[in-house]
């Protein structure tokens, strides 16, 4: 499983927006921190973002007694 957390991290410099926001994320929800200064440089997305699902399960994955 380790191999598929360092491909995810991989992708954290890709030029695109979206891999790098998807990979940060994915990384977050299985409490690798690797993409965390990532997401934490994004601006707080509104409900219109592509973002907003994926942000909003990554914050509900890290509140206390989850």
């Amino acid at each position: 499983m380790a191999a598929a957390f360092d491909v995810l991290a991989a992708r954290l410099t890709d030029a695109d927006e979206g891999v790098r926001v998807e990979a940060a994320a994915r990384l977050a929800l299985r409490d690798d921190p690797r993409g965390d200064d990532l997401l934490e440089a994004l601006a707080a997305p509104d409900e219109a973002s592509p973002y907003y699902g994926l942000l909003y399960d990554v914050h509900r994955h890290r509140l206390p007694g989850r």
